[in-house]
């Protein structure tokens, strides 16, 4: 579960001896009572320009961000008030820290000035503050706190228990709008996780029931770091369609579509959390999105790591697929081409239709750099207008707009040049989604300065000349130094003091200040001056004139600021009123630039557009693991290829009474572990997931027959938290395989069965491949170290066996990288082990155990262990090759030196004798 604040800390109130008067002051009695209201979170309290937090949350903040934790000089019913605090403009350095800690912030603002509170409720006033936003790890806004690449999901899932639970999942990236809903009503727990895993979500709102749902157990271990517990109140159809109707100003959700009981209570706890977290207010959504599971390619959580689709194994900045396929330019491209490949197409007519609209720029790489040269220019619009939306943004994300929509005009060009004169060209539609919005763009510029301050209240944004009224108060304020300085030389020069200066400060505002050893003569209420001030070393005064001024001066400032703030409004507006356009060119930008991206990519790495149709055919030539590809080439290595073909068996109409394969739908792998099988094995994979998102492949070519499946058991781990070791995990995601995969699925398994004893793995690894040929049918590859599995593939109609090359030269192993018909003959686990480094005496007592374990005639398992002479092992070490080597040449340096002629039988004897010696003993 997420970490929180922890409850704060109050004192305990002292016995009546010791009680002494409770010296809270009212600011610490308004904290207090915020607190009391927000005590899951850690509250950001605003004190002048510090965001303050104060007894646990002090603590706790002081603990994750490193910062030094001090005391209020206040107190709290006697007791010294812990604290620790962060400077506001530093606040979106901080947040992130907090957020990834799994804690949660209540920004508690100031909502009027010191000013305003003296004039309301007089000196002793506490300013009014309140809580304005909530912030979570699904309700990030700001470009600072959110990576470009990732939509930043908030999802709330509503279901229902029984022999076939159900559930419904919205979800929402409120910094972008985007709006989607998902629902199952069979495999409900799967489809599920296969759903989140690919959307991944920040956080995951549930309703306390499910954690104690058994079937639901899996989901919840999963991603228990992401859910959010909530009563079941919160999951309230009926408010749900009440909220869609106030956010689309609609009279009836009808309009929306159908929506079941589930999906409206999932609708209904994702809305009313962002309501939560928002402070009441709702952002700028798009109408939901609905997402049927058919339509994409179904890869579970487990095959998603270990393909490493999106993070590498290493972690961190490990290369993934996305990683090495990734060439947008924008923001927008990149969340939507990892959106494509976390969700691969399963209609081959889509996918045919995205293939070829990559294929086009493919085709003319003149025309694809030049789009991405413009798109490069693009800002983030969607998060742009998602602040707008809450009111959270400033004058520079005005001028992203006004940039990014002055390039559309350059784009229309473009792209009209480029399909004039094609028939039926892809970018026709998009060419119409790019709505003129000149007049809009112009007005931004024309308004905005050339570098505008990300903040509101930094001012001075408007640009000179477009508002007169806004000008006149500008330069009054420019002419107000001016003004200040001619006063303050009149007077230095009518009182004789050349000392004289005329300052400002926050507290007292305009004022003059002299010398104390020169101020006597303006004492003297006939010089004009008014007394205000006796300081240490210096006395300040006053004049009605520069009262006069400084109203004036401040009026023009305090006009000039409200009259910007309103202009920018204005702006805001005007822009929000065009957001559905706006919302058309962001999709458009981001659909060219994840298309021109993936041509890119085709076009640096030599891919091939592969054939996608709805048959079961499935033949690869020449296919390239990307990613090993990808590395080789920085290290100046060429990556070999290997061709991949499966068919169905084609029945000879019971001739024989077996099928005649011309191929197979399922190859038996066998061979050493180094030799490639898992490379081979995860390639095919990840050029299934390629050609569905719509990409080129790295292929010589391609012919795919659509997949509606993917499942990987590939790799060792264990799952110690849940009290899972590493066989309990492979037997798990092996039997969601067996229990899911039809013969549209395409299914990598390797090495089943290498965690327990060696004929438990051998028989459950043949069971395994006899259900997968039998009764799932699916295409695959199942890789297996038991070289003993080759001999039922001719058994079982749709297998086939390939081994990977391998060559033997001088009794070492060879790896050739290479996929053969056949196969293999032996393990080859004692060659690998010496390759790995185990000493050479241990290898070569493995062989002697391995020679007797495979003696003909031994009788069983049992019988060929006590056949082993257990006595007959040497504890000293067998000489290493480097140790033969020189043994090798000191012999021959010594037969070197002998002359055979000039021997006499006596000195050939000694001979002999002093070689024999060298042999023994060397």
């Amino acid at each position: 579960m997420p970490r929180k604040s922890k409850a704060i800390f109050v004192p305990s109130r002292p016995g009546k001896k010791d009680m002494k008067p409770d010296k809270t002051t009212p600011m610490m009695a308004q904290y207090m009572e915020i607190k009391e209201k927000y005590s899951d979170y850690l509250l950001m309290y605003r004190l002048g320009d510090f965001y303050e937090l104060f007894f646990d949350d002090a603590a706790a903040a002081s603990g994750a961000l490193g910062l030094a934790k001090t005391t209020h000089h206040t107190t709290y019913m006697g007791r010294e008030v812990p604290m620790c605090g962060i400077p506001h403009h530093a606040f979106d350095a901080y947040i992130p820290r907090l957020i990834r800690r799994g804690f949660k912030v209540a920004v508690c603002d100031q909502l009027e000035t010191p000013e305003d509170a003296k004039r309301r409720d007089g000196s002793k006033a506490v300013i009014r503050r309140e809580v304005t936003r909530i912030i979570t790890a699904g309700t990030l806004t700001e470009d600072s706190l959110l990576p470009g690449s990732l939509n930043n999901y908030l999802a709330a899932l509503c279901f229902s228990g029984g022999i076939e639970p159900k559930a419904a999942l919205a979800m929402a990236d409120i910094s972008t709008g985007e709006f989607r809903l998902a629902s199952w009503s069979a495999d409900a727990v799967h489809e599920l996780r296969s759903f989140v895993a690919r959307s991944a979500p920040s956080e995951i709102i549930v309703p306390g029931s499910m954690l104690e749902d058994k079937k639901f157990n899996p989901f919840v271990a999963e991603f228990k770091d992401k859910i959010v517990a909530r009563p079941e109140a919160f999951f309230d159809p009926i408010g749900a369609g009440k909220s869609l109707c106030a956010l689309f100003g609609l009279a009836s959700a009808d309009s929306l579509g159908s929506f079941s009981e589930l999906e409206f209570g999932a609708i209904g706890a994702l809305l009313g959390y962002i309501k939560l977290t928002q402070i009441g207010a709702l952002p700028k959504l798009a109408r939901p999105r609905r997402e049927d599971g058919g339509d994409f390619m179904h890869i579970d959580s487990f095959s998603i790591r270990n393909l490493e689709v999106f993070e590498g194994s290493g972690g961190g900045d490990a290369p993934s697929l996305f990683s090495t396929m990734d060439r947008t330019k924008t923001p927008m491209g990149r969340r939507l081409l990892k959106g494509w490949l976390a969700a691969p197409l399963t209609d081959s007519a889509k996918i045919n239709e995205r293939l070829s609209r990559v294929e086009f720029f493919r085709s003319d790489m003149r025309l694809c750099d030049g789009l991405r040269g413009i798109l490069s220019r693009a800002h983030d619009v969607d998060r742009i207008m998602g602040r707008l939306g809450l009111n959270r943004s400033g004058p520079r994300d005005l001028k992203n707009i006004s940039e990014t929509l002055a390039i559309a005009p350059e784009i229309r060009i473009l792209l009209a040049d480029a399909a004039r004169g094609a028939l039926d060209s892809p970018l026709s539609a998009m060419m119409e989604s790019i709505a003129p919005m000149d007049d809009l763009a112009h007005e931004l510029e024309g308004a905005l300065v050339d570098e505008p301050p990300l903040l509101v209240s930094a001012g001075a944004f408007i640009r000179p000349g477009f508002d007169p009224t806004l000008d006149g108060y500008r330069r009054l304020n420019e002419d107000s130094r001016g003004v200040i300085a001619e006063l303050q030389a009149r007077y230095s020069l009518d009182a004789s003091i050349a000392s004289l200066r005329i300052k400002y400060n926050t507290l007292s505002g305009y004022f003059i200040e002299v010398p104390s050893a020169k101020a006597t003569p303006l004492m003297d209420p006939k010089s004009g001056f008014r007394h205000r001030q006796t300081l240490v070393g210096s006395v300040r005064f006053t004049t009605p004139e520069l009262e006069e001024m400084e109203h004036k001066i401040l009026a023009a400032n305090e006009k000039y600021q409200a009259l910007e703030l309103e202009l920018f409004r204005g702006l805001c507006a005007d822009v929000m009123a065009r957001a559905a356009d706006i919302a058309a060119l962001s999709a458009t930008l981001a659909e060219l630039d994840a298309l021109s991206s993936l041509a890119s990519l085709a076009d640096e790495n030599d891919y091939c557009r592969p054939a996608i149709d709805d048959s079961l055919a499935f033949e690869i030539r020449a296919g390239r693991h990307p990613l090993v590809e990808r590395a080789l080439r920085r290290t100046g290595g060429a990556f070999i290829p290997n061709d991949s073909r499966f068919e169905e068996a084609a029945d000879d109409g019971g001739a024989t009474g077996a099928p005649e394969k011309t191929d197979s739908r399922l190859w038996l792998l066998t061979g050493p572990n180094m030799a490639g099988k898992s490379t081979f094995l995860r390639q095919n994979a990840l050029i299934v997931i390629m050609a569905q998102m719509g990409s080129f492949v790295p292929a010589a070519s391609a012919h795919i027959g659509v997949v509606d499946k993917l499942f990987s058991r590939v790799g060792a781990s264990d799952n110690l938290a849940q009290g899972l070791s590493t066989f309990m995990v492979e037997m798990s995601e092996t039997a969601a395989i067996l229990n899911m995969a039809d013969e549209r699925s395409f299914v990598i398994l390797d090495e089943i069965g290498r965690g327990t004893a060696t004929f438990d793995g051998l028989s459950i690894a043949w069971a395994v491949l006899e259900y997968l040929s039998k009764i799932n049918r699916c295409r695959g590859l199942f890789a297996t170290h038991y070289h003993e599995l080759g001999a039922i593939t001719g058994k079982l109609g749709n297998v086939t066996a390939h081994a990977m090359e391998t060559k033997e030269y001088e009794g070492d192993i060879i790896f050739m990288h290479k996929v053969r018909p056949g196969a293999a003959e032996s393990s080859y686990g004692i060659h690998v082990a010496r390759l790995a480094g185990i000493p050479r005496a241990v290898t070569e007592r493995a062989g002697q155990i391995l020679e007797t374990l495979e003696r003909d005639g031994a009788k069983g398992h049992a019988g060929r262990l006590a056949e082993i002479d257990l006595f007959n092992y040497s504890a000293q070490p067998v000489p290493s090759k480097a140790d033969e080597d020189r043994k090798t040449e000191r012999l021959a340096a010594r037969l070197r030196e002998i002359e055979p002629d000039s021997l006499s039988p006596k000195s050939a004897l000694e001979i002999l004798y002093e070689i024999k010696n060298l042999l023994d003993n060397t």
